[in-house]
Order: structure tokens, then C-alpha cells, then sequence
């Protein structure tokens, strides 16, 4: 099966990492929703990619040096809020699986404490997958019951070894480090590969082509 990802929902249609991104993304008929965690100065998980909400909102600072209350007041495109990851599980979760990417170091046992709530209230743990390109926010301990991904930027060969040793699902490669070497590889290691971020139909016919279990796309439609 070849999995559709929606990237920060349906980040090429709306305001990326949003409510409406993810209902768009469920629109379009994912298989799997991928949004990004950070962690506020008071503790809570919100849904943001930068370390700094100046990009993709009408504020600006660091997350990490803002409140919740400060998060909420912002617009983030289309008079959409910054959402809690709480919120945006409620919208996604029980209808598709949900890729959590670790954006913070040292934020995944805070996540890890966050699932294991979810799971105890009935959630299921094939629902999440939990990914990051930091190795030690994936930390067997931190998730024990939740899929997790790998994602690297370069040095493939590292990264699946990487994996491996974490004891991970798969492995996210950029996508335009993705060859037979790296799928074969990754493959006969156990791992899934799922590259990131697949807009242009030559380029979803070349991933396809060679075998990869899945995409992140901007345009999941085009998947």
C-alpha cells in the first residue's frame, strides 16, 4: 500500500498546520496527516513548524518564549488559530493516522506523556506515528507503543543505521535523495520509507516507480 501523507495537512491548499489544513487533507482523501509539535513556555503542545510563529502568522517571538493565552490571539492565515495538538487530534484522529513530528529537543517525553494519556482513554496505537529528526526525541522509552519515523536530510546510509538501532517503523528521507540503493536498503533493515515532500507528478511517478511505501505531499491529491 502505497500511504498518502497529507504535509501539515494540505499545506499547498490552506494555512498550513491549521484545523482547516487537516479537514482539507481528510477532504482529500489521506491516508495519514502529518503536523508539526512544539512546546510553549508554559508546557502546553501546540501545532507549529518554525521555532517562531513569524512566517506563518501575524505575530512574532519564539514559541518557546510564549504563552498559550499569547499563541491563541494569533491569526494564522484565513482567521485560523494555532491549534493545541489536543485540538487537532480531535479533528484527524479515529478518522486517519496521525504522523506527530517532533520539532523541539527534549519535547518528546512531553509528547510521550501526551499519547499514553490518549492510548489509556481508548485511543489505538496504530493511529500515531511519531517522527523527528532529532534520534533522541524517538527514544524507544518515550513511545512505546507508537510507530516512529526517522527523517534525515542527508547521509542515508547513517540514517537507516540510525533507525535500526532505534528500533524504528521507517525512515523519511528528502525525497530527492530517494534511489533503489536507499529503498533496498532501508527495506531489507525492516524499515519503511517515506520521503518527504512530493508536490510535482514527476517526481511522485519517480518515488512510486521505485518501490517507497508512501509520500508527504503539500498536494496530497496529486498522490
Amino acid at each position: 500500500m502505497f500511504l498518502k501523507i497529507g504535509h501539515r495537512g494540505a499545506a499547498g491548499y490552506e494555512p498550513e498546520n491549521t484545523l482547516r489544513s487537516f479537514r482539507r487533507a481528510l477532504e482529500l482523501g489521506v491516508d495519514m496527516v502529518e503536523l508539526d509539535v512544539r512546546r510553549t513556555k508554559d508546557g502546553h503542545l501546540v501545532v507549529m513548524h518554525d521555532e517562531t510563529v513569524d512566517r506563518t502568522t501575524n505575530g512574532s517571538g519564539k514559541v518557546s518564549e510564549m504563552t498559550l493565552a499569547e499563541i491563541m490571539e494569533l491569526d494564522a492565515g484565513r482567521a485560523e488559530k494555532v491549534p493545541t495538538l489536543d485540538e487537532a487530534l480531535d479533528i484527524v484522529h479515529g478518522k486517519v493516522s496521525v504522523d506527530i513530528e517532533v520539532k523541539d529537543a527534549g519535547t518528546g517525553p512531553a509528547i510521550g506523556r501526551f499519547l499514553k494519556d490518549r492510548l489509556a482513554r481508548g485511543a489505538k496505537s496504530d493511529g500515531f506515528v511519531v517522527s523527528s529528526f532529532l534520534p533522541r526525541e524517538l527514544a524507544i522509552g518515550c513511545y512505546p507503543d507508537v510507530r516512529r519515523v526517522l527523517l534525515v536530510k542527508e547521509c542515508v546510509e547513517d540514517g537507516i543505521q540510525a533507525a535500526v538501532a532505534l528500533r524504528a517503523w521507517g525512515i523519511g528521507p528528502k525525497s530527492e535523495l530517494a534511489d533503489e540503493n536507499l529503498v533496498k536498503a532501508a527495506h531489507d533493515a525492516g524499515l519503511k520509507v517515506l520521503p518527504w515532500t512530493a508536490d510535482d507528478a514527476p517526481l511522485i511517478a519517480k518515488l512510486k516507480k521505485l518501490g517507497v511505501d508512501g509520500a508527504f505531499s503539500n498536494f496530497p491529491d496529486r498522490l
